[in-house]
């Protein structure tokens, strides 16, 4: 995660300027963004194209403990491991804490 690469703090405002195909994802499908602030945005990969996200937010009195506010992979490339593997690598890094705001099945299924 380079969060350096991210100054713009409003997730809805990234999605439109840098990832219109991912929000229009979001928009046919009718899912809602329902943590719109964050810290840190990590894009999700298939092969070279960026087909979902996952966004964090800091807990302000813990340090290195973050919450993950969304996660979206594009519906046809669900079902190919993606967000596993993503959070898995997450999981692994022992200085941090990740805590699901809104789990959802696919969340659940994957921890």
């Amino acid at each position: 995660m380079d969060e350096g690469l991210f100054q713009d703090k409003n997730l809805k405002d990234k999605l439109f300027n840098e990832y219109p195909h991912i929000l229009k994802a979001i928009e046919k499908e009718g899912y809602i963004l329902d943590y719109l602030s964050f810290d840190v945005f990590t894009e999700i990969r298939f092969e070279d194209d960026v087909v979902g996200f996952i966004s964090f937010s800091r807990f302000d009195i813990v340090e290195n403990y973050f919450a993950i506010d969304e996660a979206y992979i594009i519906p046809e490339y669900r079902g190919n491991n993606l967000l596993f593997e993503h959070l898995n690598n997450l999981f692994l890094l022992d200085n941090f804490r990740y805590f699901p705001r809104k789990p959802t099945k696919a969340f659940i299924n994957v921890c």
